[in-house]
């Protein structure tokens, strides 16, 4: 036991115990602290990118989208729409009821804006259109010139992926959040972007 006097009168006493006691609060306290500043720090959502020398945009996370599958494989859309044949491109939705078809505009212009920088480094600029359909049976005009990016959202589709085949794309979401995923996935694999 530790006394210790003060002219005032004060009288503090610390045993063993609280000695411990204060010292393992400290350590404990010390501990935190450096956690607190060193620790492993929240994952924040990847939704930009360097792209050579241009900054890409992208609406959802990278990292999950990066989770999406692509078939055949992911170079077969680097290889379809990153071509210098490429003149034009063509967007093909059913259109539905409800908000899906504001989302398939947002699709649209997202992949538009990011494969136009794509387009611009390999010098070369196609047109692109969009056409509704009643039927994704009546697909058109797929060539190595025209390829066609199919656009299937939750209403019509029951899994979450991106499938090439015949200079087409089908891109495909369950819900409106993996329809953005998907979304994501395929111009990751057409500009060829590895996270």
């Amino acid at each position: 036991m530790v006394n210790i006097h003060k002219k005032e009168g004060i009288e503090l006493r610390l045993t063993r115990r609280r000695i411990y006691f204060l010292f393992g609060l400290i350590a404990v306290a010390s501990i935190a602290l450096v956690y607190f500043y060193f620790g492993p720090k929240p994952v924040q959502p990847l939704t930009s990118i360097q792209y050579y020398n241009t900054v890409l945009n992208f609406r959802a996370d990278l990292r999950e989208a990066n989770k999406v599958p692509v078939y055949p494989y992911e170079q077969a859309a680097s290889n379809e729409f990153m071509n210098q044949l490429v003149e034009n491109v063509t967007f093909v939705f059913k259109p539905s009821s409800g908000n899906e078809n504001a989302i398939y505009r947002l699709e649209i212009i997202e992949i538009i804006r990011n494969l136009n920088i794509g387009y611009g480094r390999i010098k070369t600029s196609p047109h692109f259109n969009v056409v509704a359909v009643s039927s994704y049976d009546d697909l058109f005009n797929q060539t190595m010139n025209n390829p066609v990016i199919v656009l299937v959202g939750p209403t019509y589709c029951n899994e979450t992926s991106v499938s090439m085949g015949f200079h087409t794309v089908y891109i495909r979401g369950t819900d409106l959040k993996n329809f953005d995923l998907a979304t994501e996935k395929f111009l990751m694999a057409a500009l060829d972007i590895k996270i």
